[in-house]
């Protein structure tokens, strides 16, 4: 009770008073409260103005076989023809007319059945019927007769129809338009009642025909009030409790998206750690694969991070593919690192996918084998295979394990059932840590990306088919590699690398693997706000190759985002290679990163020695590139001057920002 008084009270504050219509003071959420009910607005005028048009059928009908004047028809042909025009205007024109089509039509209304009361009136004096009262003076009876049949017509007919034109305004709502129009309606039935028809109906009846209306009218305006204010009340909670709950929702996703950022730079900084760890001489063959598979681990989870932002965007329906070169003979091995089980790779080239959603499939399906299979040996096996079909090529993922004896088989009706999550409700599944809820992402994610896929059970062994069709990479050829290992060899002793990262552990992480692998010299920065003025200094002045972290954090208000200092640079006249390393690395972020002049983006997730490495191919080619760019301009303005000197211009290829030397891996 006390939040309904509340919410009434401010409900009451934000809308102007009743005689303005009780409208919202502020426009932006009037506009948006008569967006919501203009349609139901429509509808109602639409069924009054058929009313009135079937009331004025009944009333010519049973009079078209008689010998009826012309009079009796014209007198309903105003109102006719308005109940017409009114159904018109009300279905094409915009709705949010609607309620000021109503009120218009309302007002012509009344001013039609005065209309008709005056030709009905003018066709009684005409043929001498309003003579029959001073002839029936002395028959009680006969007058009493007269008097009830003029009651009827005069009085009776026209106030059932005004009370629904009092229905119409009370369905509209209060607004400063039906306040008007039902003033006008009440004055004009009133004054066609009163004026034709009090000479000769007795005080009782001429008082109940000016009273109706003026009581119905008031009657309605208190009604219309409470209606309209009840609409804005529901109209204002629902809002606020959206905006609430967009706000709330908005929080969570920002800290979701804090604590993820944070989780995945933690495991990389671990991963990378463990890496570095591993290189040592003084680990047995079995301590280096333990550490392998708990990196193998971390990696997973930084992807399951990743794959949580997909979740979100895929239930939300704003996830959009985006296709990327990707090399399946890697991709695999990276899915099952750290994993016991078998792996065939047939495909050499590679293929235009969303690395995200087909990461998102096989990951859960992988997970699935191996937490649903055999409790002893699960022989997960995964193969892939390519097959040419016209310029497209069709890729094929089987996955196969040993099915679980304790768990139902796998059927058609089964996968129906944990799809719709009814195997949940029903409790079929065997482990309390098992909701069903990855394989739905699977296969949600699937049908993103156009998956053929399929789920069944042959006897012992279950069978995970996903079936797609998608182009071959243009820009990548069969002998990848060996221009890898050519480009890898090209890079330069000499490249002098400035990065900056805000996290102790990946600079020396970052210092370590740089030395050891690219360059002897490296110079990092971040430890604290006033490096970063270094960095920009140092690595303008010096740099030749930068790499920076994305979100440097030191607290408000000196967090500063590595897409802020591109700029700086390029302003200082940086013009070497920009190399971006994120946690995010979403198809938006990498947008918004070479947006800014990034040349290269990696993810965290990437290995450090494979980053260094892809990083390295990008800095030779984009290198390569500049100078290919740079002879072309030149030989283009010596072909100017000799042939061409004043009118012809001659403008370099642009280089590909988005071609091999940029590395997101998903």
């Amino acid at each position: 009770f006390f939040f309904a008084m509340s919410a009434e009270l401010i409900v009451d504050h934000h809308c102007h008073p009743f005689w303005k219509g009780c409208h919202f003071k502020d426009s932006a959420t009037e506009d948006e409260f008569q967006q919501k009910y203009a349609p139901a607005a429509v509808r109602v005028t639409a069924l009054w103005a058929i009313t009135i048009l079937c009331s004025n059928i009944i009333d010519i009908l049973p009079t078209i076989r008689a010998d009826v004047e012309m009079v009796h028809f014209l007198a309903n042909a105003p109102t006719t023809l308005l109940a017409i025009m009114t159904l018109l205007l009300v279905f094409c024109c915009p709705p949010k007319y609607a309620n000021l089509i109503a009120s218009i039509a309302a007002v012509l209304c009344s001013a039609g059945r005065g209309v008709e009361l005056q030709l009905q009136t003018l066709k009684a004096q005409q043929h001498g019927h309003v003579d029959l009262f001073a002839a029936l003076e002395g028959d009680k009876l006969a007058t009493q007769a007269l008097v009830g049949v003029v009651t009827s017509v005069g009085v009776h007919q026209h106030l059932s129809l005004y009370g629904v034109q009092l229905l119409l305004f009370v369905a509209l709502g209060l607004s400063q338009t039906t306040l008007a129009a039902l003033v006008l309606s009440a004055v004009g039935y009133v004054g066609a009642t009163a004026s034709v028809w009090a000479p000769y109906l007795p005080r009782h009846v001429g008082v109940v025909g000016v009273c109706a209306p003026v009581v119905g009218t008031v009657f309605t305006l208190l009604l219309g009030r409470n209606i309209a204010m009840s609409r804005r009340r529901e109209f204002f909670l629902a809002r606020n409790f959206e905006e609430a709950l967009n706000t709330a929702v908005q929080a969570g996703r920002k800290a979701d998206s804090v604590l993820n950022h944070t989780l995945k730079n933690t495991m990389a900084e671990a991963a990378d750690g463990l890496d570095s760890l591993i290189e040592e001489p003084q680990w047995s063959d079995r301590q280096a694969q333990t550490l392998e598979t708990c990196v193998a681990s971390l990696r997973r989870g930084m992807r399951a991070c990743r794959h949580r932002q997909a979740y979100i965007h895929m239930a939300s329906d704003k996830y959009v593919l985006s296709l990327q070169p990707l090399r399946l003979a890697r991709f695999v091995a990276d899915l099952t690192a750290g994993r016991r089980m078998a792996c065939s790779v047939s495909a050499s080239s590679a293929v235009m996918v969303d690395p995200t959603m087909c990461g998102l499939v096989l990951d859960n399906a992988i997970s699935n084998a191996f937490r649903h299979g055999h409790p002893e040996d699960p022989e997960v096996k995964l193969v892939v295979t390519t097959t040419e079909i016209e310029e497209r090529v069709r890729l094929t993922f089987l996955l196969t394990n040993r099915a679980n004896p304790s768990r139902p088989t796998v059927t058609p009706e089964y996968i129906d059932r944990v799809l719709s999550g009814e195997s949940r409700k029903a409790g079929a599944s065997t482990s309390a840590m098992s909701d069903q809820i990855g394989l739905q992402h699977a296969f949600l994610a699937a049908d993103l990306h156009n998956m053929e896929t399929s789920l069944v059970q042959v006897g012992t062994q279950v069978e995970f088919k996903a079936l797609m069709d998608v182009a071959v990479a243009p820009d990548v050829q069969d002998s990848h590699d060996d221009l890898y290992a050519v480009d890898l060899a090209k890079f330069p002793s000499g490249v002098r690398i400035h990065a900056i990262d805000d996290s102790a552990a990946t600079r020396e992480l970052l210092k370590h693997n740089l030395l050891l692998r690219a360059t002897p010299s490296v110079h990092m920065y971040g430890e604290k706000h006033a490096e970063v003025a270094q960095f920009i200094h140092g690595a303008a002045a010096d740099a030749d190759l930068v790499i920076l972290d994305q979100h440097l954090e030191y607290g408000d208000p000196d967090n500063v985002l590595g897409t802020e200092l591109i700029p700086q640079l390029l302003a200082r006249g940086f013009a070497g290679f920009i190399c971006m390393r994120s946690g995010n690395v979403s198809s938006d972020d990498v947008a918004m990163y070479l947006e800014a002049g990034a040349h290269s983006v990696f993810g965290k997730e990437i290995p450090l020695k494979q980053m260094i490495d892809d990083m390295k191919v990008a800095y030779v080619r984009h290198s390569q590139e500049q100078a290919d760019t740079a002879s072309t301009a030149s030989s283009c303005i010596t072909i100017s001057k000799e042939h061409h000197p004043v009118h012809h211009t001659c403008h370099p290829p642009p280089v590909l920002m988005n071609g091999p030397q940029i590395r997101v891996w998903q």
